[in-house]
């Protein structure tokens, strides 16, 4: 690819109309309060590099006529939805357009995204991001807390071309402040998962993040998994963290006029308490380790099964207000 735009993920994606004075105000995991989602999309041109070396995407342009933005931030669902056509620049022979959806609550996080468009449409494409914050009082034995997460989505990049059109997904576990996960944890992660990286994923990371990649070498990718993170606790103190999300697809930046469509389509929803590694060993998780919510009340001591589909047509804004009936309890 040509000119990769790389800029960290957590700040990049901004309201409609939001003016440069309004970059303060971005919805990220290192602003939302405990107990609530957020949720920013974008589509456009112009912005939409890389977003397989984790931690960067795209770089926005407030204001500009080519790019659509929208957020979200706050108790219960929070959903976004924007998209964008054209044949901009001038030079340009073969128009774009790309859509994307999204929708978080505590809980889960669903989005889909499909861009259309040549790597001569410079970066043309979609990309977008959200999760939750929460937190509760740790009543358990201090040591790693091992949750599960379940991600469910299929990436394609039909007609990519080399080193051009991708279409990527993150998954991510933050500590305090939307912090990446990194050191001993990140050790306790890596030994916790048979696989981090899928599709044609290269790239080396040093912090807790799941990564899935669709591109000319590996054109369509399935994701039915279930992550492990590693979140340190302490014995009667609050744990403080956070589940996240991203995602991108691009057309890439070259004279190319080869015309591809690349698409993701995930859901990625808490799926359980998983194990506790302690000083004796690594035990389950008890319903008595989890004490007073700091947050939402949400019930992190059941395993929750997404419907099919579910996390999916909310964020097409299907069911929107169902998000109590797409998570049941494991029997």
């Amino acid at each position: 690819m040509r000119n990769m735009k790389m800029k960290w993920i957590h700040v990049f994606l901004l309201g409609c109309g939001l003016t440069q004075a309004s970059w303060a105000s971005i919805y990220s995991a290192s602003n939302t309060p405990n107990g609530q989602a957020f949720v920013s999309a974008c589509a456009g041109w112009s912005q939409f590099g890389g977003l397989e070396n984790p931690g960067s995407s795209a770089e926005l342009n407030p204001g500009a006529s080519y790019v659509n933005c929208n957020q979200a931030q706050g108790a219960g669902l929070q959903s976004v939805s924007v998209n964008n056509s054209g044949g901009a620049p001038a030079n340009h022979n073969v128009t774009y357009g790309n859509s994307t959806s999204i929708a978080a609550a505590v809980g889960g996080i669903g989005f889909s995204a499909t861009n259309t468009g040549a790597p001569l449409d410079i970066f043309a494409g979609a990309s977008g991001s959200g999760g939750w914050n929460d937190g509760f009082i740790w009543n358990g034995p201090s040591g790693v807390w091992l949750p599960q997460v379940l991600v469910s989505a299929n990436l394609s990049a039909a007609g990519a071309s080399a080193g051009e059109g991708e279409a990527v997904l993150e998954v991510s576990a933050l500590g305090k402040n939307g912090n990446y996960l990194q050191g001993a944890a990140y050790s306790d992660f890596l030994a916790a998962n048979a696989q981090t990286k899928f599709g044609d994923t290269l790239v080396g990371v040093d912090f807790e993040v799941a990564i899935w990649t669709a591109d000319y070498k590996d054109t369509n990718v399935i994701a039915n998994d279930v992550i492990t993170f590693a979140i340190p606790v302490t014995q009667g103190q609050e744990v403080d963290f956070g589940f996240y999300a991203s995602y991108l697809v691009s057309s890439g930046d070259s004279a190319d006029t080869s015309e591809s469509t690349e698409i993701v389509d995930p859901q990625f929803s808490y799926a359980g308490p998983g194990m506790l590694i302690t000083n004796g060993g690594t035990v389950p998780v008890a319903g008595s380790d989890f004490g007073a919510s700091t947050g939402s009340s949400f019930n992190y001591d059941r395993t929750y099964i997404p419907e099919p589909g579910g996390w999916a047509l909310t964020a097409i804004g299907l069911g929107a207000g169902m998000i109590g009936r797409i998570r049941r309890s494991k029997q």
